[in-house]
Parts: C-alpha cells; structure tokens; sequence
C-alpha cells in the first residue's frame, strides 16, 4: 500500500528539496535518541532515497557517570537502528566527567570541529524545532541579549542545516505516534532546576492556558525584531538615524517643532541602541515628559550636562545632545 504524506512530510521535503547543500559533501544526522532527532532520522529515511543522496549517524555519549543508564540506553537504540536500516552510525564517547550543559556542548561542538577539518563541505544536521528556538531565545532574553542575538539558530547556518526548526512540537509528537518512531526519554529534561526546563515545563505552559496562542505570537515578535536588526545593522551610514542632534537646528523654531524634532530624534536613539545593547532599552517609550526634560535641560545656564533619559545616558552641551556609550 502507498504511503501518504502528512503535512509535515510534504513540509520537509520542500526544505529538503530548496537545500542546495545536501550533495556537496558528507551529511550527518545528529541522533540523540531523543523524540525530535528519531523523528528526523525517519523522515530522512524516506526522502534521501527519493533526492539521491546518503547520510550518516552521528551519536554523543557524554559519559559513563551522573545518567548513565538513560545514555546507554539511547546509545543501543540508535546502534540498533543503524543497524537495522544499514545506516553508518558513528559514536564519540565522553572520556571525563561533563557535569553541565556547558560541557555537553562543548564536548559535541570539539568533535564536529574535528570532522569540520577533516570534511570541509561536511554537513550536521539536527532536530531543532520550533519550541527549541522559542526557549533559546527566551532564555537569551531573560539572561540580558540584543536584538541581533535573538537570531541564536536558523535553518541553513553552514555547517548546520535544521530542517523542523518551523515545525511544532506537537505535530512532530504526532508523526512518531502514528509512525511507531522508537525514542527513548532523557530523565534530565524534566528537572526544572535547570532553567531552560523551567521555561519549558512551568513558563510556557502557563503562558499559553493564560492567553492562547501566546507561543506562536512570541515567535512571530522575535522574528520580526531579529529581521528589523538586521535591516538596521545592515543598512549604509546614511540611512541609519542621525546619532547627534545639533542645537542649532533647534534655533528659529517654535516650541512645537521643537519638541516634534526632539522627540523623533529621542525615539530614534531608543531604537538604535537598543539593537545594538541590552534589549530592556526599547522596552521604554518616549513620551511628553521627556521631551519637556530635554527642553528644561536645554535652557539651562549650566553649559555641559550628562543624565539618564529613557534607559539612556545622555550629553548635553553647548552644540549638541548625544547617546553617551558609558555609564554616567
């Protein structure tokens, strides 16, 4: 009997097929085990016959210490399924004890390193969907980050290409059930002493009974501040807002249009800043009050002045207002 895609398998073949680098050199599946990565090795199953191109396992153990018995345990169904489906399986065993996340990382990202070297065109790919990349950026925000590190991964970042980063979590749940995918659960996700999972288990959950559709809404910001960063940070000189107000175009203007320019050149200040520092700067919004601040400072007596407006620090002088880059 034919097999009928799902929605998500025609989803994925069209990112497989738009992919340009999937014949250039090696591919590797990073296979943890895990629901996302089984499911990924599945699907990749079905479609690399179909697109003409083969690909390997790659499988991390991060050692025979705090655990152990889940990590053996993943570590025999994905050699068992190698087998099973006569694909290559490579695994890179921790020699010491990794103790953190951190370490975690740094041990597979040392190993990819080396393959990198080895295979220059060498391609990893992996199951980042998109609830992983909700709480990699929400845990960048709650941990102080800029706009332009709200990118944090993307589908094709060479040498990484993640082919369910836009799928849901859900569907991905949904394809393994109707399809017997065989995974096995690491324990460790669900200790909500880690940040990450308290994200996961306690902050998400609530956010979205509270407000349905709360998750897919923050997505949806983060990608538009992440495109809006890039835009700015990419844009000529010329077009990115004026970084100094010159007093003297202040003169020979009523106090209505003083205070329109003011406040346009404070808003612009806002924005610029804050792509490129600590993201609670564009949290505030420039109002009345702090243009009438300004145009008490301007009429002052006092020639030189440094304050705090907006989340900024500010230097007032004789010729000009400008964003001082220090801490007053």
């Amino acid at each position: 009997m034919k097999h009928t895609w799902c929605a998500l398998e025609h989803r994925f073949y069209k990112n497989l097929k738009s992919f340009k680098n999937l014949h250039n050199g090696s591919v590797y599946l990073l296979v943890s085990g895990g629901l996302d990565s089984m499911v990924l090795w599945r699907l990749f199953e079905t479609f690399a016959p179909i697109l003409k191109f083969d690909f390997r396992v790659i499988h991390f153990h991060h050692g025979p210490f705090s655990n152990k018995k889940f990590r053996d345990r993943a570590q025999k169904l994905v050699q068992v399924l190698g087998k099973e489906k006569k694909n290559k399986v490579k695994v890179f065993t921790a020699k010491k004890n990794l103790k953190s996340e951190g370490d975690f990382r740094q041990f597979r990202l040392s190993r990819l390193q080396q393959i990198s070297i080895q295979e220059s065109e060498a391609l990893f790919v992996s199951g980042h969907h998109e609830q992983d990349l909700l709480e990699t950026r929400l845990h960048r925000v709650f941990r102080g980050t800029s706009p332009a590190g709200l990118q944090s991964m993307t589908i094709d970042q060479s040498p990484y290409f993640r082919p369910l980063l836009y799928e849901n979590h859900a569907d991905i749940l949904n394809f393994a059930t109707k399809n017997r995918v065989r995974f096995v659960s690491d324990p460790t996700n669900k200790n909500q002493k880690y940040f990450r999972n308290w994200i996961r288990h306690q902050f998400l959950p609530a956010l979205e009974k509270r407000n349905p559709g709360s998750q897919k809404n923050l997505n949806s910001f983060f990608e538009k501040v992440v495109e809006l960063s890039k835009d700015f940070l990419s844009s000529p000189p010329e077009n990115q807002p004026k970084q100094i107000l010159q007093l003297k175009d202040l003169q020979n203007l009523d106090v209505g249009r003083q205070k329109k320019i003011i406040h346009e050149f404070l808003k612009l200040q806002v924005v610029a800043n804050s792509l490129q520092g600590p993201i609670g700067a564009q949290i505030n919004q420039v109002n009345g009050s702090h243009v009438l601040e300004v145009l008490k400072r301007l009429s002052s007596a006092r020639k030189k002045q440094r304050f705090s407006l907006v989340g900024l620090h500010w230097q007032l002088n004789a010729k000009q207002l400008l964003v001082c880059k220090k801490p007053l």
